[in-house]
């Protein structure tokens, strides 16, 4: 068998984490040796019910074959408990599996899970996990099954015939040579396939997500070049896999078919002379297949391994992606400040392209229950301080975050962390499920009460309630069937209702209309007595209504003061907010 090291280390990775159902290992290897066993007695029955039954009556034999049937009973119970036990291993073994694929998809960090495509992550939870799944229910058992066959029958053919033995098996050779050059670097093309599918899927996913702008933009024939780009190279791939399987028919008819002509013509012409009974021929005929299948089908077990190898390294590559981790974020007990940043810088550094300083030095301090605006042009670092503050992205410096009632000794530190955090991202999300479930789930023991209060803060309650359903309507994907602003609205609604001291916004009216921007707007005030409010603008109108405005220019903090001290000063946040104003001006009279 042609195998490179690092395709046996991931085998051997591959069976150790199959070995966690070793009992059902060990059940599927004890029937398979009832399996075979119960053949080897069968032939052996067989062998002395013909050659007794040559001198005497048949009813002679009656002994013999009860005894047949009962061993036929045996070996139909063995396959029987053979099937059932590799479908239950499997079955077993590829739940893990999924399951800690989505553990460790839901561990990871925003960074690392960015380096993926949707659909190629996807791809490796269906057609790589399929591919492993037939690997551990076929493949694996039958690579248990046939050494023991092959063993046991060889051993009583040896002692049948030696000779005729070693005359039929001499094709044997040649068919490994062969396999092993058909075999030859099947697992990577394996991966290649998985790959470039995933690709596609990955192109089909953007489309599905953008298909508004795919309309809009006439993207169709780019998309669809894109995705035809993609599945085309995974169709070459295929095909090649394809070919090689191909050939493993001719080589195993030849396997199969090579030996049975050397035993009929070999044992037949010993037979006729008299040195063979009839009974041993048929026992040696019979009992040929169990050294012949072995072999014959070597090859699909050899390719089905190298495939499931082909979808391992893309599983384990996955699994191997570390945790994210948040031992940079500090949670103290103290009381103030509520939120203190030293020296905090970010750099992005994606895949194959040249790293971007998103942040430098930043030194903040927010005090318990103050309203902080955070504001700059576009491309400033407003949204990356929000997700260093979020704990997305891996930062330097120290951030330092004070615990309330809420802080638990028993959490984990990352998990404690983001306990004292409420978040409102740009882009509002809503699960394909009820809104009242949606709310509840910032606080999943929350009362009915609780998310009904939660809405009327955030003012979405009273166009929930004109909802078919009311809050019991079942939302499309992503809340498709209401407006930006009502989405907005429920969004805010779920972070009100989680318990934590900081909530935090990014562009929370952005993309709003006036009406829906005004509600927004009182409910962050409102709920603003409560919390410790940070929120990322570009709507400067609300910083009046913060306690400070903190001006970010090319990552760095440029002025930091209230809003009537830094409009006095007339700098750079003057020169943003006349900005602003007079845009907003030539909108309207653009309108008029």
């Amino acid at each position: 068998m042609d195998i490179s090291r690092s395709d046996l280390k991931l085998l051997i990775r591959l069976l150790k984490d199959a070995f966690v159902f070793r009992g059902l290992l060990l059940g599927v290897i004890v029937a398979a040796f009832g399996t075979v066993a119960a053949g080897v007695a069968e032939t052996y029955l067989l062998k002395t019910i013909i050659d007794e039954s040559a001198d005497q009556q048949l009813g002679s034999q009656v002994g013999n074959i009860m005894l047949l049937l009962a061993v036929l009973a045996v070996g139909a119970t063995a396959t029987y408990y053979r099937f059932k036990l590799a479908g239950y291993f499997s079955g077993s073994f590829v739940h893990r599996l999924n399951q800690r694929l989505l553990r460790k998809v839901t561990r990871m960090s925003i960074s690392a899970l960015e380096n993926y495509d949707a659909g190629d992550v996807v791809a490796r939870f269906s057609s790589d996990i399929r591919k492993i799944n037939t690997f551990a229910e076929v493949s694996l058992p039958l690579l248990i099954l046939h050494p023991i066959m092959f063993v046991m029958g060889a051993a009583y053919l040896a002692v049948l015939d030696a000779q005729l033995l070693m005359l039929s098996i001499i094709p044997i050779p040649v068919g490994f040579f062969l396999i092993m050059l058909m075999t030859r670097s099947m697992s990577q093309l394996s991966m290649n396939t998985q790959t470039y599918f995933g690709r596609g899927f990955g192109v089909l996913a953007e489309m599905l997500a953008g298909f508004a702008t795919m309309k809009v933009f006439h993207l169709r024939g780019y998309l669809y070049q894109d995705f035809k780009k993609q599945m085309d190279t995974g169709l070459s791939s295929q095909l090649k896999l394809v070919d090689r399987y191909a050939w493993m028919g001719p080589v195993q008819v030849m396997i199969r078919l090579v030996p049975s002509i050397v035993c009929l013509i070999v044992g037949g012409g010993r037979a006729l002379a008299g040195d063979f009974s009839l009974g041993e021929l048929i026992a040696f005929f019979y009992l040929l297949n169990f050294v012949i299948d072995p072999v014959a089908q070597m090859p699909t077990h050899i390719a089905g391994c190298k495939d499931a190898l082909g979808a391992s390294k893309r599983i384990f590559h996955l699994l191997d992606e570390a945790d994210e981790k948040l031992d940079h974020l500090t949670l103290s007990h103290l009381e103030r400040p509520q939120l203190q940043l030293d020296k905090v810088g970010l750099v992005y550094q994606p895949e194959n392209n040249q790293a971007v300083q998103a942040l430098q030095d930043i030194n903040l301090i927010i005090e318990p229950g103050e309203k902080v605006a955070i504001v700059g042009e576009s491309g400033s670092g407003k949204s990356s301080l929000l997700k260093v503050l979020a704990g997305f992205y891996l930062h330097t410096g120290e951030i330092s975050l004070a615990a309330d009632r809420m802080f638990d000794e028993r959490e984990p530190e990352d998990d404690g962390y983001r306990r004292q955090l409420s978040v409102v991202n740009q882009e509002t999300f809503l699960f394909p499920i009820s809104i009242m479930e949606n709310i509840r789930l910032a606080k999943p023991d929350a009362t009915e009460s609780e998310v009904i209060a939660a809405a009327q803060k955030a003012y979405a309650d009273s166009f929930i309630r004109e909802q078919a359903q009311g809050y019991e309507t079942i939302l499309g994907e992503n809340g498709v069937s209401l407006s930006y602003g009502q989405k907005q609205r429920i969004s805010l609604a779920r972070a009100f209702l989680k318990p934590a001291p900081v909530l935090m916004m990014d562009e929370p009216t952005a993309s709003l209309d006036q009406t829906s921007e005004s509600l927004v707007e009182q409910a962050i005030l409102r709920e603003a007595d409560e919390r410790t409010v940070i929120v990322i603008t570009h709507k400067l109108a609300i910083t009046s209504m913060m306690d400070r405005v903190v001006v970010l220019d090319q990552g760095r903090v440029i002025e930091n003061g209230t809003y009537s001290e830094l409009m006095n000063r007339k700098g750079h946040f003057y020169r943003l907010y006349q900005a602003y104003y007079d845009h907003a001006a030539n909108e309207e009279l653009s309108h008029a």
